[in-house]
């Protein structure tokens, strides 16, 4: 074979290596991560000596999303921001997917945040695809954000965990 097949082949396998990761990925919503703080552990052990408890699981910290004004009232439970673009054919399913749920689920609002309109947010909250989906809790932290047009299921089943622990 020759060297011009060889890389051929090379960049085949990449280009579909590529493209089943983005296809396993898509629309995956990725819960966000909270930072546990640690106080010592106290070591004496006795009778009257109080079980050590762990301290409470602080959310993340949000960049920009609090100091931002979306227009309209956040949801009492969840609140569903999509950052979206004028000629992206998936945010107009994303579009109607997260308003269907914010219109059967009671608690739940959904935001969209035209994403050439607010650059300087787009930046700092990461977004690199429309559309992009943040999903908030009731203070306004990120609980989970996705990439792409996300699932339904997987949609409902954030928003029911957001609200049962709310």
């Amino acid at each position: 074979m020759s060297n011009q097949v060889i890389w051929l082949i090379v960049l085949l396998a990449m280009c579909t290596a590529f493209g089943l990761y983005r296809k396993r990925t898509e629309g995956r919503i990725k819960l966000a991560r909270t930072h546990e703080h640690r106080a010592p552990v106290e070591t004496s052990v006795g009778a009257n000596s109080p079980t050590p408890q762990a301290p409470p699981i602080q959310p993340a910290a949000r960049p920009g999303l609090g100091n931002f004004k979306f227009g309209q009232a956040l949801g009492e439970d969840v609140t569903l921001v999509q950052f979206s673009s004028a000629f992206c054919q998936p945010c107009r399913a994303t579009r109607l997917l997260l308003a269907d749920v914010a219109a059967s689920t009671p608690g739940v609002a959904h935001i969209e945040i035209d994403a050439e309109a607010h650059l300087d947010l787009v930046r700092e909250m990461g977004v690199t695809r429309t559309p992009t989906t943040f999903i908030l809790n009731s203070q306004g932290g990120i609980v989970g954000k996705s990439v792409g047009l996300p699932k339904r299921l997987d949609v409902m089943n954030v928003v029911q965990a957001v609200t049962a622990n709310a």
